[in-house]
């Protein structure tokens, strides 16, 4: 299956101006499985060269003396965090008896992902021209991707309610904050 930038441009502008149709146009579009994956993964390496770029606008110094992370380890923890998500999600809803199936998850998520560039890409240039007004639309725009988030999900998994989306979401967050918690504990890691 290919993807066009003429369907790709009708995906992002319908998920613009209906988040809930935009979900279930990406739902409808034939992926094989494999596909699905290497979506996962070119997502993150786009990220990643996101996250490289803004690194070399904005340097950090790392309070350790250590320089940045080199762009490959990023697209690799990008890559890890979208899959553990992915994951995360999937059990999640099954808990709440969603429907969805792991690649549709992935799908969704992925899509969430790649959508999502965009506004970060205005954001970062916004913060170089005018720095106040850019924390503040990163606000902004962090508010409208969770709000998709939280739709993408219920749509996903065909929970019936937002609220129900943002429970599991809430759990899910709660549930990897606490198993992280004890994967650090359990291989002593101390501050």
């Amino acid at each position: 299956m290919t993807i066009g930038l003429a369907q790709l441009q009708g995906l992002f502008r319908l998920t613009w101006q209906d988040p809930r149709e935009g979900a279930h146009a990406v739902l409808s579009m034939p992926m094989p499985r494999n596909a699905v994956w290497l979506s996962v993964a070119f997502v993150a390496v786009l990220s990643a060269l996101l996250s490289g770029v803004s690194q070399e606008l904005f340097p950090v110094e790392l309070p350790d003396g250590r320089q940045p992370d080199m762009p490959w380890i990023i697209a690799l923890r990008q890559f890890g965090q979208l899959v553990i998500l992915i994951f995360s999600v999937y059990w999640g809803g099954r808990m709440l008896d969603g429907r969805g199936s792991l690649p549709e998850v992935a799908i969704v998520l992925t899509w969430l992902q790649l959508y999502s560039l965009p506004f970060q890409i205005g954001v970062i240039i916004l913060v170089t021209i005018a720095p106040l007004l850019g924390a503040f639309m990163f606000m902004v725009v962090a508010g409208y991707l969770l709000y998709l988030l939280v739709t993408f999900i219920d749509i996903a998994h065909a929970l019936g309610s937002v609220w129900k989306a943002a429970k599991m979401l809430i759990l899910v967050i709660v549930g990897l904050a606490l198993g992280l918690s004890l994967l650090l504990t359990l291989v002593n890691v101390s501050a």
